[in-house]
């Protein structure tokens, strides 16, 4: 175990990731750790622009902060959950909320980015280390940032993370990938727009 975790320490300066840099969102000058691997820029945090807040229990809204239930978006942001995890959007908000010149990650860019690690570790002291592992280290990824349900809860905050993609898989369903702490492999499943779910998104 001491021998993995000494290797995943030197991850983010080894042949996967190739370039660290930083992006500065002009619309609330919040600045975010990017990452380049192969040939994608990804953000290396979970996006935090925050235009309104709402209650999880409120329909008509598209942003939330996990375990806020008031309106007051300065008080939001001084909560820990938003510091370390970011908002969570549903679908419609998650697609239009990127920084210019960057999109909201389609399920080909987390294909592309599994496979791109599953080649790049093949006879490597990295080949025993599972792509999930490995990413979730490269893009900062913890499986502990829960989610907002249809119903209007928060839930799952410790236990798993859930990231839009772009791709629609119906027309009431969209393509996620998941991390759960419990599960060695990326998850994709199909979940209905009007979750609220992180958001990384990758430099057009």
């Amino acid at each position: 175990m001491k021998y993995v975790l000494v290797i995943l320490f030197f991850l983010k300066a080894n042949l996967f990731a190739q370039n660290y840099s930083t992006l500065e969102d002009s619309r609330d000058k919040k600045e975010y750790e990017i990452v380049l691997i192969g040939w994608k820029w990804w953000m290396a945090e979970n996006l935090a622009y925050l235009p309104v807040v709402c209650s999880a229990d409120n329909p008509d809204c598209s942003y939330w902060v996990y375990n806020y239930y008031g309106n007051d978006i300065e008080k939001a942001k001084e909560t820990v959950f938003y510091k370390e995890y970011g908002c969570l959007y549903d679908y419609e908000a998650a697609t239009n909320v990127c920084p210019q010149g960057w999109h909201l990650s389609t399920d080909e860019d987390w294909q592309s980015l599994i496979n791109y690690i599953r080649k790049k570790k093949e006879g490597t002291i990295y080949s025993d280390i599972s792509e999930k592992r490995i990413i979730s280290v490269i893009l900062n990824i913890k499986s502990i940032y829960g989610y907002k349900t249809l119903g209007g809860s928060f839930i799952n905050a410790g236990f798993c993370s859930f990231f839009w993609t772009s791709t629609e898989a119906d027309e009431n369903h969209v393509f996620t990938r998941s991390f759960f702490s419990n599960k060695n492999k990326i998850q994709k499943t199909a979940n209905q727009k009007f979750s609220g779910f992180s958001v990384r998104c990758v430099k057009d």
